[in-house]
């Protein structure tokens, strides 16, 4: 039985069949159609099938697809708390990163999963580690308005200040940010600059367009936030 068949009894959740076919092993970390057998489980969220892969002996959990995204990186964009733990107890890197420069702390930011960040930061994941766009954890959480998130990184102690490769600051993300605009995102981009001016944030930083915050808010017509 080949990688194709594998993939195939993944992609229909058959665990049995997943079972059955390991018995003949298969190159399990190899990429089919972008994805290793356990970036693809996780990303659906096949529980059972994680497991198996898990535990079988050739699994190599620091393998990532061809995006270089590991099960690691998908257990927290998807804010799987528990399979986040059980990948770190078996060895995987809390500091890989994609080809873009994302860590799990990074993907952790994209949902607002505060717990898996908590769990990421505690195993040695580094609040400060800039993607290839030179994006922080935090400016990635303030540009998706994820609250908590934000609150996490600065308990632990993130820069507030860094900039991104064109000069952009975590305050600029949360008024840049492509939201809808209604109370809820209003109300955590309130939150979220109150947090960051509260702990040093430089409301005067400007970009190399030579805009600050407040030249982002005007544009983007988003000048309650003047109110922060």
């Amino acid at each position: 039985m080949s990688v194709k068949d594998l993939h195939s009894a993944i992609q229909k959740h058959d665990v049995e069949r997943v079972t059955k076919i390991l018995k003949n092993d298969p190159d399990v970390n190899c990429t089919y159609f972008q994805e290793t057998a356990l970036t693809r489980a996780v990303r659906g969220q096949l529980d059972e099938i994680v497991n198996v892969l898990l535990e079988y002996q050739y699994t190599d959990v620091n393998i990532g697809n061809q995006f270089d995204r590991t099960p690691l990186y998908f257990a927290s964009l998807n804010g799987q708390v528990n399979l986040v733990v059980n990948l770190l107890e078996r060895g995987s890197d809390v500091n890989c990163s994609d080809v873009a420069g994302v860590t799990p702390l990074g993907a952790s930011a994209y949902y607002d999963n505060w717990q898996t960040a908590e769990f990421l930061i505690r195993a040695g994941g580094t609040v400060n580690l800039l993607s290839k766009k030179d994006e922080s954890p935090l400016y990635r959480a303030c540009y998706y308005l994820s609250l908590n998130v934000v609150k996490v990184l600065i308990n632990n102690g993130c820069n507030v200040n860094l900039k991104t490769t064109d000069g952009k600051t975590a305050l600029m993300a949360a008024i840049v940010t492509t939201d809808e605009n209604n109370n809820t995102s209003k109300y955590k981009r309130f939150e979220i600059l109150k947090l960051l001016l509260q702990n040093g944030a430089y409301i005067d930083a400007h970009d190399i367009r030579l805009f600050t915050a407040l030249h982002y808010a005007a544009e983007g017509n988003k000048l309650d936030v003047c109110s922060s």
